[in-house]
């Protein structure tokens, strides 16, 4: 990215949003006692304030919590280029103190290889989204590169309202036999919209863990 498309230094202001969020929970949130982790969790449904950032401030890290830069990184390049399996992702760089390294082993529960996530994971939704095909070809399967669609579109069609991405796919991430993911999609329906010549994003997330 251009330097110059950063604000001065000594113009870039400190975030407080995060810690905000925080706050906002330990006021408002309702206590749930049965929990996927089995432990509770103050919890609030669909009611925590938006978080807006402006990325010519810098990027919004936080102190309040140990960050890892590596993994994070290492995770969204990952899915991006269509990892599903802990191996593909430990290739795009992610170790062993990653989300998902503890994961190693737990695709047999869902009928899927050990190490395999699923094909209703980020990786997999991301660049290989199954799209419906006619009769006569169902034995050549069909899949969508989401994020390449998404940059053509954008640069061809800048002015259009339909620039979307999304991870969830229902058919995977129930509950059941039919279950193929091992951690259904937390974030996802990613939002684009180019405005006067700038690119504007917003993402609706499922569910958020808040240390």
């Amino acid at each position: 990215m251009n330097p110059d498309f950063y604000k001065p230094k000594m113009e870039r202001m400190s975030d407080g949003q995060y810690r905000s969020i925080i706050g906002y929970i330990l006021k408002n949130g309702i206590l749930v006692k049965t929990t996927p982790q089995g432990i509770g969790a103050l919890t609030c449904f669909g009611a925590l304030p938006p978080m807006v950032f402006d990325p010519r401030n810098g990027a919004p890290l936080i102190t309040e919590r140990k960050l890892g830069i590596r993994n994070p990184i290492a995770e969204i390049t990952g899915f991006v280029n269509g990892a599903r399996t802990i191996e593909q992702l430990e290739s795009f760089g992610i170790s062993g103190e990653a989300y998902w390294v503890p994961y190693r082993g737990k695709g047999t529960k869902f009928g899927m290889a050990p190490n395999d996530l699923g094909p209703g994971s980020y990786g997999a939704a991301f660049h290989d989204f199954e799209i419906p095909r006619p009769w006569w070809q169902l034995w050549k399967p069909r899949t969508l590169n989401q994020f390449k669609q998404l940059i053509e579109n954008l640069k061809k069609y800048p002015h259009l309202r339909t620039h979307v991405i999304t991870p969830w796919k229902p058919y995977y991430t129930g509950v059941g036999p039919d279950r193929k993911v091992i951690v259904a999609p937390c974030h996802g329906w990613c939002f684009f919209r180019v405005m006067n010549g700038k690119l504007y994003l917003t993402m609706v997330q499922r569910s958020a863990d808040v240390p």
